[in-house]
Formats: C-alpha cells, sequence, structure tokens
C-alpha cells in the first residue's frame, strides 16, 4: 500500500471527521423488523497507532424521518458522547466534561475499531507476521490473520486498499455475531488513500453509515492522555452488585441497568426482566436466593424484546425458569436461542435445554389467591410491538419499561410532541381509558399532552 509520501502502513497517527447515520442493534420496533435510526452531525475520531489510542467524539440527535423502535430519550438538540481508550483503560467525558471510567470490555471493543481502520487493518496483517494467510478470489487479495483473540478477514480491491473487513463478535442474545465493515470512496487526503464512506454492519444489520469528509493523514498531533481521575479509578465493575429496594411486602425493585423486579408468591418467584447478559443473570439469582430463601424462581417476565432487556434470558432457560413473554416474542426468541454461542460459551451454551416459553397475547394474570400480578399488552406505542406492561392491583404498583422519563417535558402548544413523550402520553392515555382494566389506577389528573405526566406510583 504504498502511497505519495508516506504508506499507509507506516502512518502513526490520524484523525477524520464524518457525519452519518446510527443504527442500534437489538433495538428493532418487530423482532427481526428494521433498526430505528438517528443521525450523526459530527462524528470525529483521533487515532494514535503507537501507543495505541482512539477518540471518538461525536453527536447524536433524532432522525427526520418518523422513528419506532428503542430510540430512547429524544431529545431536540444533539447529544454528545466522547469515547476513549489507550493502552489498557477506557474512559467517556460525559456532556458537563467530567470524565470516568469504563468497563474493561470497552477496552477490548475500542482498541478493535481502532485496528479495523484501513491503515490499523495494514498494521495489524503485517505484525501478524506468518500467522497471516494470504489468498486471492475474483481479483481481490484475502488475508486472514488473528487480532486480539479474534480471527480477522481483510478484502483488498485491486488498488491493493482495504474494501471490506469481517470478523465475529459475541453477542448475549444472537451469540456468534458477524461484523461488516465496507470502506469505500476512497480519495486522497495527504496523498494518503482514505475511505469518503464507511458502512457497518452487525448480524446483516446496517448499525453505521459515515460519509467522511476530511481526514489529516500527516501524523497530526494526536494527544489522548489519560486524566489522573481516571488512571486512580478501579475499573467498572461488569455487574454493578443489586442491593434490593422494598416496594410493598414481597416485592423488590433490583437496580442495574434495565432494572428488574422480583414479586413474592406463596410458593414461588417471578422476576420481572432479566437483562443484560449471563452475569447479571447470575447476580440476579444469588440475590434471589438471599432475599427469598428457599422459593424457587418460577418465571420471567420479558417486557418486551429488545436485546438490554432479554440479554439474560438464555441463562434463567439454563436454570429451567419459564419464560413469559408477548406472542410476537416466542418465535424471535426461539430462533435466535439455537444461534451458537462458541466464542463466549454462555451457562445454556454449556448445558443446553430446551426453553419453556409461554405467549401472552393481550393478557395474562398470575395470581395464588393472595397474590395476584397482571401482564398486559401495551398496543399503540412506538416502542416495541411486543410490550408488556406487569401491574400489581393491590399495591397500585405498575412497571413500565423505557416509556416514562419523568425529566421529559410537555410541547408548547404549537410544538410537536417529541417521539419519547409520545410514548408517556401513549402509556398515560391506555391508563386513563381503560379505568377497569388497570383498576382505577392513574398517573395523573391533567391530560399528558399538555402537561408534565407524573410517576405511576
Amino acid at each position: 500500500m504504498v502511497q505519495d509520501g508516506q504508506t499507509s502502513d507506516t502512518l502513526k497517527s490520524l484523525s477524520f471527521e464524518a457525519s452519518g447515520l446510527n443504527y442500534p442493534f437489538g433495538q428493532s420496533f418487530r423482532p427481526g423488523g428494521p433498526l430505528p435510526e438517528f443521525t450523526h452531525p459530527k462524528y470525529n475520531v483521533e487515532i494514535d497507532y503507537t501507543i495505541p489510542s482512539m477518540r471518538i467524539d461525536s453527536e447524536r440527535m433524532n432522525s427526520p424521518r418518523p422513528q419506532q423502535g428503542g430510540v430512547g430519550a429524544l431529545q431536540a438538540a444533539p447529544i454528545r458522547s466522547i469515547q476513549n481508550v489507550s493502552g489498557t483503560i477506557a474512559w467517556n467525558v460525559n456532556a458537563a466534561g467530567a470524565s470516568a471510567r469504563a468497563p474493561r470490555a470497552a477496552v477490548e471493543d475500542r482498541l478493535l475499531q481502532l485496528w479495523v481502520t484501513p491503515p490499523g487493518i495494514v498494521k495489524a496483517a503485517r505484525q501478524a507476521g506468518s500467522a497471516a494467510v494470504l489468498s486471492r478470489s475474483k481479483g481481490r487479495r484475502i488475508v486472514i490473520f488473528p487480532l486480539r483473540g479474534r480471527m480477522i478477514k481483510a478484502t483488498l480491491n485491486a488498488d491493493t486498499l482495504v474494501e471490506r473487513v469481517e470478523y465475529m463478535i459475541d453477542n448475549p442474545v444472537t451469540g456468534d455475531t458477524p461484523v461488516e465493515i465496507a470502506y469505500t470512496g476512497y480519495t486522497k487526503f495527504d496523498g494518503v488513500p482514505f475511505p469518503t464512506r464507511i458502512v457497518q454492519k452487525v448480524g446483516g444489520q446496517a448499525v453505521l453509515d459515515l460519509n467522511v469528509s476530511r481526514c489529516d493523514c500527516k501524523s497530526p498531533a494526536v494527544d489522548i492522555a489519560v486524566p489522573e481521575n481516571v488512571k486512580a479509578a478501579a475499573e467498572t465493575a461488569p455487574v454493578a452488585a443489586i442491593v434490593p429496594q422494598k416496594l410493598a411486602d414481597g416485592v423488590y425493585l433490583l437496580p442495574g441497568g434495565a432494572n428488574s423486579v422480583a414479586v413474592e408468591f406463596k410458593d414461588f418467584i417471578a422476576l420481572v426482566d432479566g437483562p443484560a447478559n449471563d452475569d447479571r443473570t447470575q447476580a440476579l439469582l444469588d440475590v434471589l436466593k438471599k432475599t427469598f430463601p428457599g422459593k424457587p424462581l418460577r418465571y420471567v417476565i420479558n417486557t418486551h424484546h429488545h436485546y438490554d432487556h432479554s440479554g439474560g434470558l438464555r441463562g434463567f432457560v439454563a436454570e429451567g425458569v419459564t419464560i413469559l413473554a408477548q406472542s410476537e416474542s416466542k418465535p424471535h426468541f426461539q430462533k435466535v436461542w439455537k444461534y451458537p454461542h462458541t466464542l463466549a460459551p454462555d451457562r445454556l451454551a454449556n448445558a443446553p435445554k430446551a426453553p419453556v416459553i409461554e405467549a401472552v397475547k393481550d393478557m395474562r394474570i398470575l395470581t395464588d389467591g393472595t397474590q395476584k400480578l397482571e401482564l398486559h399488552r401495551l398496543a399503540g406505542n412506538n416502542h416495541a410491538a411486543t410490550m408488556l406492561i406487569p401491574y400489581l392491583p393491590a399495591q397500585k404498583i405498575l412497571m413500565e419499561p423505557d416509556l416514562y422519563q419523568a425529566a421529559q417535558t410537555a410541547p408548547g402548544p404549537n410544538e410537536k410532541a417529541a417521539p419519547f413523550y409520545q410514548e408517556s402520553g401513549n402509556l398515560y392515555d391506555q391508563i386513563s381509558a381503560c379505568t377497569s382494566k388497570w383498576n382505577g389506577l392513574s398517573l395523573c389528573t391533567v391530560p399528558p399532552r399538555h402537561s408534565k405526566p407524573c410517576a405511576a406510583t
């Protein structure tokens, strides 16, 4: 890859500016459907290959097109994100400029992103030496080599420019999942070819689509020093300690990421939501045994199919727990749980067991004659077609996932409601319009689209 002046494999550092689109993986409105779309008005990357270190400074905002799916708390202004890695430390910088250390998994993920850039691929392939295998196919050069515990396949075009990189990652839901990055539209920046279009796919779905507007390939001064407070901070634990919070007799909130709620019955326990991976599942099982000694966990209720709410379900299946899920989610889970998990075998991969999934179409009631837990399908929201809302009528406790944000303010009289606020309004409307269905529970006494909604308690 010899170019004018420098070569891509001798570059010590570079930076590039881009904009484009982002599609959150595992957040489709329907299982297997299209992913929701965000825009990146800014996506700037700085890389120092010698340390190695990288900074991704991006802004994300709503798509101008109507969206469905796990779109999160949508805002009128861009949300800035700064992700860093240097050597063996990863950290994030928030909007206020404060730095916080990230988990070890972020180190591996970000260093991999660094090395699969076109110059990084060339360097990594050379460093692999005799472990790299070179072949040809249809006028393309293909090189396969090990990189950070993975096998990387890089395809070079007739001009020996990297046009595609492929490898596998582990996902708690989809297991061994293919990643493909396509580099096209090469142009010379400072005499060095660099792509002007970067498209990344995960599991066959596009998750990032960037248009590069500028690249500084003159080995710019890239300063990605680790802040002192980050150096001193302990590495973030992969799974935060779970401290049960009592909501009512026999009802406990189990916080952490996508929260869970445990409900006690006479002879068993039901758990609402099983996020987000095997480690979290083990932590939940441990805390349930301490909180409810001697009582088995019989049911895990999946509120919706999004991966942050279902990534730990396989671990519960391995324990023989019955999964309650909305009808559209059942065939999805039956399909994806058959995918291989060889990169990071979880407990179900190590001890295979046929899942027991009971479908909930519109409503399901769990009761022992004293405790009563209702599951209602919430239709008409933009977040997920598979949404189940658990409700404890005696305690007047409603458990909603992702549809309500207390800080979200109402739009003005001439403003268009943000999609996330519309979801809060949809939840309110269905509760208010169906007082018999919800046993009189209401969120507040004023119309939701003209004031700030209140919390359900």
